[in-house]
């Protein structure tokens, strides 16, 4: 090969790929739901069901088909915040007041479950009544039979009334404070419901000194919470379903240099494995100076080990990536990576013998004084790591895109058999690029370029939230008609397209 001169620099093999662009089978729903501000939407036993916040004062919930005829129709009361098939039937919960001005979604929740077959609410009740002064996280998590659900709520020492500042060094002071407060916990509980909305476990686990990381969940509904105490490091601790005592911690030292330097922890996310029980993870990626570093790494709670990957660039590393990796299709523009400081993860791939690892460069670029240019987004081309069991790079590959946006860029993720596929923002008019990629190599074996019909300008796909079938993609486009400060309202455009 004729870039084998970058075998020290890169002692993997890079795989080049030819990329393949197609004409998709679509059509157009316009305007499917309006003053929309958030959204959800999956497939339930062959139903596409879609939710639209209207104006964070009440939520649309259509059911239809994946040819997009409505089967049946529902309103709530309430500002959307999560939505998910629960046994046979369709959960909805919403916090019962929303103030964009004011921290967003009050801390009182409201779950309803509703018949799948007609829309018709079977049960309702309130399932989280905390403090509306404060400021609340929550996460929920559907159980893998999909016969409970749990909330994780983390009360945080911000205030929702916080008031906004006049001046840049005002702003930045209370931004500092704001994030601050939002790490140190008031209040944490984990609160797991089954079908009928009954509670089947309240939980107040004791958690260690620091500043709150994450929370998650692995299959065998054990909980795993990860903490970082300033210059020593991060307790990651196991409780077992149903206690509030951790049966084991395992201490990760800021000196075994995991995270390069003290403070850290705002750019680490824990996460847990979809195949496996007993094994969590710790990923982040953060810059030092001119040196983007990238962190993943992996704790076996039941044999108590603990391996790592790290990678780290500067800026000419990139640029090296970039040359080795150039395209030889004429459709489509040289490989660019963007700026190693914008590096973060997109997604990871667990499998059974080796992890896929998808970064990528996402920028936020404010609006600057005096110019009349928006503050947009950037995106740039997308790298696959793929890692056996130890965490040992075996190869990267690379995906072209160039993405500026006012929205910021949709990613998702979608295993299919032997194959997972990275689905990205690309350009604008809402394009986008489907990347398969093969669960074993790592390697890209077919590339798609997709242009939404009728798509204008600032419109962007909302592919986090695109039901997926055996067929058919069920895609949101968001078409931004108002902004009030953080606040954006859409129109929602729905495709229904062929893969």
């Amino acid at each position: 090969m004729k870039r084998l001169f970058l075998y020290l620099l890169f002692p993997v093999l890079l795989f080049i790929y030819v990329p393949e662009i197609k004409a998709q089978t679509q059509s157009r729903t316009p305007n499917y739901f309006t003053e929309s501000t958030n959204l959800k939407s999956f497939i339930h036993n062959r139903q596409v069901i879609l939710m639209s916040a209207k104006n964070d004062k009440q939520v649309e919930i259509v059911s239809s088909t994946p040819g997009l005829k409505k089967n049946w129709e529902q309103t709530l009361e309430g500002s959307l915040m999560f939505g998910a098939s629960l046994d046979d039937n369709i959960l909805v919960v919403v916090s019962t007041d929303f103030a964009a001005m004011f921290g967003g979604n009050n801390s009182t929740y409201k779950a309803t479950v509703l018949d799948s077959e007609n829309g018709k609410v079977i049960t309702e009740r309130m399932i989280y009544m905390g403090d509306d002064d404060y400021l609340t996280i929550s996460e929920f998590i559907v159980s893998k039979d999909k016969k409970s659900f749990s909330l994780l709520a983390r009360e945080t020492n911000t205030k929702r009334n916080f008031k906004f500042a006049q001046g840049a060094a005002d702003a930045l002071w209370i931004t500092k404070t704001i994030q601050n407060n939002t790490n140190t916990i008031r209040r944490f509980s984990v609160s797991t419901y089954n079908t009928d909305l009954e509670t089947i476990d309240s939980l107040l686990p004791i958690i260690p000194y620091g500043d709150f990381i994450g929370a998650t969940k692995t299959i065998n509904n054990d909980l795993y919470i990860a903490v970082s105490e300033e210059k020593k490091g991060v307790t990651l601790s196991k409780y077992d379903a149903g206690e509030e005592i951790p049966s084991t911690a395992i201490f990760e030292p800021y000196t075994s240099g995991f995270s390069g330097e003290r403070k850290r922890y705002n750019f680490l996310n824990l996460i847990a494995d979809t195949q496996r029980n007993n094994t969590v993870y710790l990923t982040g990626a953060y810059a030092i100076n001119e040196e983007s570093i990238f962190i993943f790494n992996k704790y076996d709670f039941a044999s108590n080990t603990r391996v790592g990957f790290r990678k780290s660039w500067k800026k000419a590393d990139f640029q090296a990536l970039e040359k080795s990796l150039t395209l030889m299709d004429k459709q489509s523009s040289a490989l660019e990576l963007g700026n190693v400081s914008g590096l973060q993860l997109l997604s990871v791939g667990f499998f059974n013998d080796n992890y896929l690892v998808a970064l990528g460069d996402v920028r936020y670029l404010p609006a600057i004084p005096g110019n009349m240019l928006p503050a947009t987004y950037t995106a740039n081309g997308i790298l696959v790591y793929n890692l056996d069991t130890n965490l040992i790079e075996k190869s990267v590959s690379a995906i072209p895109r160039i993405y500026g946006n006012l929205a910021t860029p949709a990613f998702r993720s979608f295993i299919r058999n032997n194959s997972w596929y990275l689905f990205a923002s690309d350009d604008w008019k809402a394009r986008f690029t489907i990347a398969e990629v093969n669960a074993l190599s790592g390697k890209v074996e077919r590339l798609q370029k997709i242009a939404p019909e009728k798509a204008g300008k600032g419109q962007v796909p909302e592919l986090a939230e695109m039901a997926i079938s055996d067929n058919q993609l069920i895609l949101p486009v968001k078409d931004v008609k108002m902004s009030l400060g953080n606040k954006r309202m859409y129109d929602i455009h729905l495709y229904q397209m062929s893969w």
